[in-house]
């Protein structure tokens, strides 16, 4: 037994060397590993044949709507996946039909597949061998239906006015029964009750037969008026220290007339347009809606929800052109002096040939709605080629906003001030009754892409000048077009024109403060500032009595911060009433840069003189915030 037991493990060992030889021997290996099994590919391409579409728009609908469409450039997982895909998009043929009015409509479909030993049509680029099924899905329309009849029922009186009809809806009766229409029918209704004092209306059912016979639809509609609303008492909340009486002024309506939510609409954007709201809502209270439905009439309640903005502000702000040299201006602004809103805003300019303060106040909704009073004061004093002066003006007016784009305005104004030219000192003492007019539909102040600005002012002005009575009428009129030429306004053709002209006194009899005057950043770049028209012996300008300016741009975005700015301007100044143009039109061109930022645009832009003079200089540069004009 000892003996067999252990001759076991010796037979074994034996076996296994034996048959590593014989495998060194025939120099053959064992692998064990994985075996890739590829699946079997099942997708199916297919082409799409639609036969019977009623008319073009209907076939563009349906295409867009099915899945064998949209889904065609994938494919389908399988054949059975590609038959459920258009057995579901059948049944959309069907609703679509019925939607345009079609409501005996007949769809069919059919999947031709290439037999299984045949060929693949129009095999796939990558050679995976994919059959290629063609589908066909055929319409049989039928007649269009025409609405019949368009009937509505209401649950509840709306006297003393009449009860709606069709006509009120604008139902479609006689014409094809197109769902869109008869549901747009409903919604008209809805509108209707509402500018009616009813606000709570709603429809409540829609019962609609067809007469497979006849072709034709029968429609009922039942709506629930609602009860009659007027406007109720008013609440405020928040912004305590903003007057009641300055938010009431902008209410469009009284307590007890006619409940309107375009009224509420329209009470919220005017707050909003103040400046003194940083938050403002509008609306009938929440426990007046729920009461609303149980009664036939009701009180609704207003409240108004506000949060005031901040009051105050200060800026400062930097200039820079080679005419006039560096400036820097100073600006403060109170937004809610006394509680209503009362603006006073102040500038103090401070540069190399002029140091002007400025102060404006302005009172909104004085006596009435959309009429503010405006205040203003100013002292400074200029030193520049054409005059030295120190003035002060006191100016008091009334302007009122006729349209959201229409404003208009007429005031008094005093003006003291001491010139100095080359002929000495001269003592002025104006009195003048502003008037203007502007138009403005631009939809930025300091970057507008598309719009129009205008405005015209005249001036009729009498008192003393270098001690001589004087008296003239002043007309200054400026117009400027904003012309996007694409879509996302990246490009801008921007266009200006000026006219002025002073009638009443020759140029010696006008103070040189309020004669007309062009060159410069605001007017023609390229030329010192009011160096255009005539000049006297010394070569220093004189200003003139009449003023043309024009001048184009076209506003280019490099990317969402650069710009490029070509432009062309030109202007006359002569001393005559109406210009004649026999004396140089001073012309100049340029390129501008522009660096945009949130706040608005980094101008600078440098321009040369076309037909320059010996005394004008060969460039000029600009560095500015905002587009010129």
């Amino acid at each position: 037994m000892a003996l067999v037991g252990t001759a076991r493990p010796l037979v074994a060992l034996a076996f296994i060397a034996a048959f590593s030889v014989a495998g060194c021997a025939s120099q053959q290996e064992l692998q064990f590993g994985t075996v890739d099994i590829e699946a079997a590919d099942t997708r199916v391409d297919y082409e799409i044949e639609l036969v019977g579409a009623p008319d073009d728009d209907v076939e563009s609908v349906i295409e867009d709507s099915l899945l064998v469409y949209t889904l065609q450039d994938s494919g389908a997982p399988s054949l059975p996946h590609l038959r459920r895909r258009v057995e579901t998009d059948v049944a959309t043929v069907e609703r679509i039909l019925r939607s345009e009015g079609y409501y005996r409509n007949s769809v069919t479909q059919s999947i031709n597949v290439p037999a299984v030993d045949a060929p693949a049509i129009d095999p796939p680029a990558d050679g995976s061998g994919a059959s290629k099924a063609a589908i066909r899905i055929q319409i049989e329309a039928g007649p269009r239906f025409t609405l019949a009849s368009y009937d509505i029922k209401l649950t509840r009186s709306i006297a003393p006015l009449d009860a709606p009809g069709p006509e009120t809806a604008e139902a479609p009766v006689g014409k094809p029964a197109v769902a869109a229409e008869i549901v747009a029918s409903e919604a008209r209704l809805i509108e209707w009750f509402k500018r009616n004092g009813r606000p709570y209306a709603e429809r409540l059912d829609r019962r609609v037969v067809a007469d497979m016979e006849n072709s034709s639809l029968d429609v009922e509609v039942t709506f629930d008026p609602g009860p009659y609303a007027y406007f109720g008492g008013i609440r405020y909340e928040g912004a305590p220290y903003i007057d009641k009486a300055y938010i009431d002024s902008y209410r469009p309506w009284e307590p007890g007339e006619e409940f309107s939510r375009d009224q509420l609409a329209t009470f919220q954007r005017k707050l909003s347009t103040t400046g003194v709201f940083s938050f403002v809502s509008v609306q009938e209270s929440q426990e007046a809606r729920e009461q609303a439905a149980a009664a036939d009439e009701v009180d609704l309640p207003i409240i108004v929800t506000m949060e005031e903005a901040k009051p105050q502000s200060a800026g400062i702000g930097v200039r820079f052109s080679t005419d006039k040299g560096p400036a820097v201006r100073f600006s403060y602004e109170h937004r809610n002096l006394f509680g209503a809103n009362e603006q006073l805003r102040s500038t103090l300019d401070a540069g190399l040939e002029e140091q002007k303060l400025q102060t404006t106040f302005r009172k909104p909704q004085y006596l009435r709605d959309g009429q503010d009073l405006v205040a203003g004061f100013t002292v400074g004093s200029e030193q520049d080629d054409a005059f030295d002066a120190v003035f002060t003006n006191l100016s008091l007016g009334l302007e009122r906003r006729l349209t959201p784009h229409l404003r208009v305005g007429l005031g008094g104004e005093v003006e003291l001030a001491n010139i100095e030219d080359d002929e000495g000192d001269k003592e002025t003492l104006l009195f003048g009754v502003p008037a203007f007019v502007t138009y403005d539909t631009s939809d930025s102040l300091l970057h507008p892409t598309h719009g129009v600005r205008a405005r015209a002012g005249l001036t009729p002005t009498a008192g003393v000048f270098d001690s001589t009575d004087v008296a003239f009428l002043a007309f200054d009129s400026s117009v400027a077009l904003y012309l996007p030429i694409d879509e996302e306004r990246r490009y801008i053709f921007a266009t200006r024109a000026r006219f002025g002209s002073i009638v009443g006194e020759q140029v010696d009899g006008v103070p040189q403060t309020r004669r007309f005057y062009s060159g410069g950043g605001g007017s023609v770049r390229g030329y010192k500032f009011r160096f255009i028209g005539p000049l006297d012996e010394e070569e220093d300008p004189e200003g003139g009595t009449s003023v043309v300016e024009v001048g184009v741009e076209l506003r280019a975005r490099v990317t969402e911060s650069i710009g490029i700015v070509p432009f062309f301007e030109a202007g006359l100044v002569e001393q005559r009433s109406i210009p004649l143009f026999d004396e140089s039109v001073q012309m100049a061109a340029g390129l501008g840069f522009r660096y945009h930022t949130i706040a608005g645009p980094v101008r600078a832009d440098f321009a040369v003189p076309v037909n320059p003079r010996d005394v004008d200089d060969s460039f000029q540069f600009y560095v500015s915030i905002g587009q010129a004009f």
